[in-house]
């Protein structure tokens, strides 16, 4: 494991700690912190396919938000001055599919996901990896999907839906998911 992920492993932690612990904060927040933390180092788990406007490493890496932002400044805060494979992470957000022109990882909310119904089978052929609240695993739609267990975020990885978007999911992000969705026998 790098010791970048490490890192984002520790404060993930720390924040989930503080979470635990009944900060000031409430807990909505503190799941937003957690959560953005995931979808920065997600990206250091992810391989898109070289023939994608996704792969050209002249371009940032695009973390992006569609519909209403759970997040409001956390994931700016948490991909400022950060970088995947030598290339700097930006934050966007898009209120309608039609606004994405490139993105690496996109948090699909639920706002966006009642109001743009289909939204995560679009995405599927764009090399995409789409990120979801609860209620999405399970689907056919979606890459990864956040759940709370108790005050914890875990995610869950659909391989089947990576597949069908081009995408390589490193055996690394998949041994930390707590459910891994199309693994062959």
């Amino acid at each position: 494991m790098s010791s970048t992920w490490q890192v984002g492993l520790v404060v993930v932690a720390v924040v989930a700690g503080g979470f635990a612990a009944g900060t000031s904060q409430t807990p909505t927040a503190l799941e937003y912190e957690i959560k953005a933390v995931f979808l920065m180092n997600f990206a250091r788990y992810v391989e898109w396919p070289a023939q994608s406007p996704q792969a050209d490493v002249k371009r940032p890496i695009v973390v992006g938000v569609l519909g209403r932002d759970p997040f409001g400044t956390t994931l700016d805060e948490a991909l400022r001055d950060r970088t995947v494979q030598g290339r700097p992470l930006v934050a966007r957000r898009y209120r309608k599919p039609e606004e994405i022109d490139l993105c690496h990882v996109l948090f699909v909310s639920p706002s966006a996901d009642g109001r743009e119904p289909g939204v995560l089978k679009i995405m599927e052929k764009s090399a995409v990896l789409t990120v979801t609240d609860e209620g999405r695993a399970g689907t056919g739609e979606g890459i990864i999907h956040f759940s709370m267990e108790g005050q914890k975020v875990r995610f869950a990885v659909d391989l089947q839906a990576a597949q069908r978007s081009g995408l390589r999911i490193s055996s690394q992000l998949l041994k930390i998911a707590a459910r891994v969705r199309g693994l062959p026998p």
